[in-house]
């Protein structure tokens, strides 16, 4: 029997197993715990917290990934080693087809019932600490560990 099957399965008689259903999510999410390469870690070097070191799309509005520092932004992320090839696709993933959330941000949903988050972006289109730096953009991202997480709905 599949996951999807379980699933559809539980659902109908008002039972779920949430480590059955979830378990290939949660081990998405270990596997991008990975290091940030050298040459990205240079993405930013010798640039202000202000620079925009990427932007993200979703139909005609922009969203920024500024250099940022210790607490938000690139260098936030890389600091967190969570930065990689995989983890900009994810991120240009849910900017592109997610669904907003309570952070200013996206967050992307298993396909399971019910439907548990799994990957996060907050983001703030509001200025950095009142200095003119608006939007400050893209605070952190980071995916969720289902294992842990509770039910939502």
């Amino acid at each position: 029997m599949t996951v999807r099957k379980f699933a559809e399965l539980a659902t109908i008689c008002g039972v779920l197993v949430l480590g059955t259903v979830s378990a290939p999510y949660a081990a998405t999410a270990q596997a991008h715990q990975i290091q940030a390469s050298p040459a990205a870690k240079k993405m930013c070097e010798g640039k202000s917290y202000k620079s925009i070191a990427k932007k993200y799309y979703r139909g005609p509005y922009v969203y920024v990934l500024r250099c940022g520092n210790d607490s938000f932004g690139y260098r936030h992320l890389v600091k967190r080693k969570r930065w990689s090839k995989a983890f900009d696709k994810k991120m240009t993933d849910t900017f592109w087809r997610g669904t907003p959330n309570d952070a200013g941000g996206f967050s992307m949903y298993t396909d399971t019932c019910p439907p548990m988050e799994y990957f996060r972006i907050v983001y703030n289109a509001g200025a950095y600490h009142g200095n003119g730096v608006r939007p400050q953009g893209v605070i952190t991202a980071y995916y969720i560990d289902l294992l842990s997480s509770k039910k939502r709905c």
